[in-house]
């Protein structure tokens, strides 16, 4: 017997499908509603990775909304602060406005209470004189009266003008 190596024929055909096509059709449709398959560490990974770029951007969103917020906030407080020291700086010019009217006001009064204080003065000293020379002129007058007088000569007494007289 010769040796030959080829296999020999099996009724076994490697087409299976290709044999009957009723079948085939159903085996088909048995594939298809089989479970899928586990996903592989790829997938995974790209589905991780989909989900952590969706998590970035939204917090990347809102972060940037607070950011906005915040700067919004902050451009009114810094408003609020240019009113505030504008106020200030208003303020302190009618303070000083004030104080350098003041001065000069207290300088004034301190002058009209010298100036006053000096016509006090003079006016009691005119008074003074006044009552003096109102004093004087009835000294005078009585003076006058009293040389106008007649006088007594009495007869044991030296007339005052008399060198006889006692001085």
């Amino acid at each position: 017997m010769p040796l030959t190596h080829s296999p020999s024929k099996s009724g076994s055909d490697t087409n299976l499908l290709g044999k009957d096509k009723d079948t085939n059709q159903d085996f088909l449709h048995t594939i298809s509603t089989r479970s899928k398959r586990k996903r592989t560490d790829e997938d995974l990974a790209a589905t991780i990775e989909n989900e952590l770029k969706s998590f970035k951007t939204e917090i990347m969103a809102m972060l940037t909304t607070w950011k906005q917020e915040d700067d919004y906030k902050q451009n009114q407080r810094d408003e609020i602060l240019k009113e505030i020291k504008n106020s200030t700086q208003e303020l302190e010019k009618s303070m000083d406005f004030i104080s350098s009217q003041y001065e000069e006001m207290s300088i004034k009064i301190n002058g009209l209470e010298q100036k006053t204080k000096m016509q006090d003065e003079m006016i009691s000293t005119d008074l003074r004189l006044r009552i003096y020379t109102v004093n004087l002129r009835s000294h005078i007058w009585r003076s006058e009266m009293y040389q106008q007088r007649p006088m007594k000569q009495s007869k044991h007494l030296p007339h005052p003008l008399s060198p006889y007289a006692r001085q």
